[in-house]
C-alpha cells in the first residue's frame, strides 16, 4: 500500500512538472542575454548587420505558430562556431516579455549568407517587438529586431493568402518536414531574404501560401483519374508590378498583365497551396524597388494584394 501511495505521489509530481514545463517561457534564463537586449533597446543608434524575419502560419491540425529567423548576411563578417545560442524575446507595447527562448543555434548556409530559425507557439494576438540574437559562450555576437503584429490565431478552413516571401534560395528539405518547421512548405524550404538585398546575378523568387481557394468542379465530360477521384483544383491568376528608382535616380516600372499561375497543393496540409516563381534580375539596375502581386481566385471571385520591398546591388 505504501509503495502504491509513493507511486501515485510520484505520478502526480511528474504530471505537475509536465504541466509546468508546457507553460510558455517568458524570461531568459541567462541574465547577460537580457542585459544585451536592454542595452540594444536603449541605444539610439543601432548597427544593422543582421536582420529578423517572421511570419504567421497554421498547421493541418489548426495549430497557430509564428516562425522567426535571424538572417546573417556575408557582409556582417560574423563568424559563428558550433557552440552558439539562438535566443530571443517578444515584448508587448509596454516592454513586457510575452515569450522568450534560448536554444542551441543551428546556423545554416543559404547561398553566401546564413540563417538560424525557430517556430514560436502560443503567442497571443497583439502588437509586439521581437528581439533575436546569437551568443557564444555567454558573449552576444549580434542582435536584430522586428515589429510583429500578430493575430494570435488562424482559421485553417478560411480562405486567405499567408504572407509574401522574397527569396534567392528555395530548396527541398533533406529530412521529413515537421508541422512547425519554419518557412517550410510540403518539404520545400523558402528562405526569406530578410536583408531584402539581391544582386543582379540573383533570381528573385516570390512565394505565397494560398489557403482554401475555390476549386473547379469537374464537368460531365471531364476525364476521371484512374484513382477514381474527381478532377478539381484552384484556378488562380497573378498580376505582378515592380517599380522603383535606380542608383542614378531613374524611375523604373514593370507591369505584367494577369496570367494563370499554377497552385501546387502543399503536401501534408490539405487545402493549402503554394504559388511562386522566379524573376531574373540581370536586367535590373542597382536601386530600390517595390514588388506587388495581386492574387486572383477566379473561382471564389476574390483577390488578395501583397507587397514587399527589395534592393538590387551590382
Amino acid at each position: 500500500m505504501t509503495s502504491r501511495r509513493l507511486l501515485t505521489a510520484a505520478l502526480i509530481a511528474a504530471l505537475a512538472m509536465g504541466a509546468s514545463a508546457a507553460e510558455p517561457q517568458t524570461e531568459l534564463t541567462t541574465a547577460a542575454l537580457q542585459k544585451a537586449i536592454d542595452e540594444y533597446k536603449a541605444s539610439p543608434k543601432k548597427e544593422q548587420s543582421t536582420y529578423a524575419a517572421w511570419g504567421e502560419y497554421v498547421t493541418a491540425g489548426g495549430e497557430y505558430f509564428v516562425p522567426v529567423m535571424l538572417y546573417i548576411p556575408k557582409s556582417s563578417d560574423l563568424i559563428v562556431s558550433g557552440n552558439a545560442t539562438f535566443f530571443g524575446v517578444v515584448q508587448d507595447e509596454s516592454g513586457k516579455n510575452v515569450h522568450a527562448f534560448e536554444v542551441p543555434a543551428n546556423v545554416t548556409a543559404t547561398k553566401s549568407d546564413s540563417y538560424v530559425d525557430r517556430a514560436l507557439i502560443g503567442l497571443p494576438a497583439g502588437r509586439y517587438r521581437g528581439y533575436f540574437g546569437l551568443a557564444e559562450n555567454g558573449t552576444v555576437l549580434t542582435l536584430a529586431s522586428a515589429d510583429m503584429g500578430l493575430t494570435g490565431t488562424l482559421d485553417k478552413d478560411a480562405a486567405a493568402v499567408l504572407g509574401l516571401i522574397l527569396s534567392n534560395n528555395v530548396y527541398p528539405l533533406s529530412a521529413m518536414q515537421q508541422p512547425h518547421d519554419p518557412f517550410a512548405f510540403g518539404g520545400l524550404k523558402v528562405v526569406p531574404k530578410a536583408d531584402h538585398t539581391f544582386t543582379v546575378a540573383d533570381e528573385l523568387w516570390y512565394f505565397i501560401e494560398l489557403r482554401n481557394p475555390g476549386v473547379v468542379a469537374p464537368g460531365p465530360t471531364d476525364a476521371v483519374p484512374i484513382t477514381g477521384g474527381p478532377v478539381t483544383g484552384p484556378k488562380v491568376q497573378i498580376k505582378i508590378d515592380i517599380e522603383g528608382t535606380d542608383a542614378a535616380g531613374n524611375k523604373k516600372k514593370m507591369t505584367a498583365p494577369p496570367r494563370e499561375a499554377e497552385a501546387v497543393e502543399i503536401r501534408g496540409v490539405p487545402g493549402h497551396y503554394g504559388v511562386g516563381s522566379a524573376i531574373p534580375l540581370a536586367t535590373f539596375k542597382p536601386g530600390e524597388y517595390t514588388f506587388t502581386m495581386k492574387v486572383i481566385d477566379t473561382v471564389r471571385k476574390s483577390s488578395y494584394t501583397v507587397s514587399d520591398t527589395f534592393r538590387v546591388t551590382p
